[in-house]
């Protein structure tokens, strides 16, 4: 038969408790001894210490995240990894529900930080020419699409998809589209055609000009 804890008075609030740790912290080297104070005015204190004490506060985790910069980013890393999905309704609700502001903080931070943003784009368009080249494939045909109203979606990673499968060959003749491929319409969009990666292929620029908004029979008797 398991023995019962001794009570121990809190000498804060003047309560008894159980003397455990499940109602008492501890104290002291290895942990065996326990505090005088209970949990729940444990925790009421440090509250109030921190409410007398934020300007302290903010500046111990400043100098920390300046002496622990791996350590804070992978802290953040992991809560993010565990909290995803709540992070990201939490932002779509809070846009949602503060939309003017946002925009207008947006075009303010835009104007304010114009040049330093310019000189962002350019270097990385400078250095990701791949992924620049894919974007405006992908902008232009979405522009189209919505001209003549096409059913249909597609991805960045979707033709990405469709590159690796292209093996840097063209869909329409087989030869080496090269660095400036053009993303195709199968169908032509303004016959019908769809908008989704099902409809698409990487073409050269050759074969893209030649089609123009012909059938696919027409251009070199390639059925579907």
């Amino acid at each position: 038969m398991d023995s019962i804890p001794p009570l121990r008075r809190c000498t804060k609030c003047g309560n008894e408790f159980p003397a455990t740790k499940e109602y008492f912290h501890s104290s002291g080297t290895g942990g065996q001894r326990l505090r005088g104070e209970c949990k729940a005015c444990c925790s009421a204190m440090n509250k109030e210490w921190r409410g007398r004490n934020v300007a302290q506060q903010r500046e111990y985790k400043k100098r920390y995240r300046q002496e622990h910069p791996e350590e804070e980013r992978a802290r953040h890393r992991r809560w993010y990894d565990a909290n995803r999905d709540n992070v990201r309704e939490y932002h779509r609700r809070y846009f949602q529900e503060h939309k003017e502001y946002q925009l207008a903080q947006s075009r303010k931070s835009y104007h304010k930080h114009k040049e330093r943003i310019a000189e962002e784009r350019k270097l990385y368009r400078k250095q990701n020419p791949d992924k620049i080249r894919v974007a405006m494939r992908k902008h232009n045909s979405t522009r189209r699409s919505m001209i003549v109203n096409a059913k249909g979606n597609h991805t960045q990673q979707d033709i990405e998809l469709l590159l690796a499968q292209a093996k840097g060959k063209c869909w329409w003749c087989g030869k080496s589209h090269g660095k400036n491929w053009h993303l195709d319409h199968r169908i032509p969009l303004d016959k019908g055609g769809s908008n989704g990666p099902e409809n698409l292929c990487i073409s050269c620029k050759a074969c893209n000009l030649s089609k123009g908004r012909r059938w696919p029979w027409q251009l070199n008797g390639r059925l579907l």
